[in-house]
């Protein structure tokens, strides 16, 4: 694993791996997932990352068509994700977290681990918890488009709340189910170099 500047979690190992590393990765991963089907709590990270890349792979195929072999686009999208400015958080239809970037780890001062499997409401505020349950729940899991609100959260390891604009998106089957919902956290109380440019 690599260690990512400013004491944010370890990067991923697949994210460092060759071409033909990730191949392997890929197709072991894609058998094991025909072969079994185990609950996300028993799942390491890497493997459960397949089925909602897939999702998301599909999509990116159909709207800017074939960049290379599978396994390079799966590299690229993790990088992305794995290093995108904002937080990225994934969660299930049942709203527990499934997978974070490192944006989102810095955020809430917490690392994947201690992310994984945890309800998403835990991150929000007491004060904005239960209009989260109520309200903004059922406001994403019912819309067919994104959802954009502010929501207090809990960041820092749960030292600080702040007023944080989140983008929502319910990603579906082709049955109209709920598969998992991407959320996107705008954190504008940090400083970054960029801001003092």
């Amino acid at each position: 694993m690599t260690v990512i500047p400013g004491g944010a979690s370890p990067r991923p190992a697949y994210l460092d791996n060759s071409p033909d590393e990730d191949r392997r990765a890929l197709n072991k991963n894609t058998r094991r997932q025909h072969t079994t089907q185990s609950s996300a709590t028993h799942v390491d990270r890497e493997r459960q990352i397949v089925p909602e890349s897939d999702l998301w792979y599909s999509q990116y195929e159909q709207t800017h068509g074939p960049h290379g072999s599978l396994e390079e686009s799966l590299r690229y999208f993790m990088r992305v994700f794995e290093e995108a400015p904002a937080a990225y958080v994934i969660t299930d239809s049942h709203l527990v977290v499934t997978n974070v970037n490192a944006t989102a780890q810095r955020m809430f001062g917490r690392d994947f681990a201690r992310l994984k499997g945890k309800p998403l409401s835990l991150l929000v505020a007491e004060s904005d918890r239960e209009a989260f349950r109520r309200i903004i729940t059922r406001a994403v899991l019912d819309s067919q488009d994104s959802i954009s609100r502010p929501l207090k959260l809990r960041i820092d390891g749960g030292k600080a709340d702040a007023d944080i604009p989140f983008t929502a998106r319910v990603l579906r089957d082709q049955e109209g189910n709920p598969q998992c919902v991407c959320w996107i956290f705008h954190d504008r109380h940090r400083t970054s170099d960029e801001d003092i440019l």
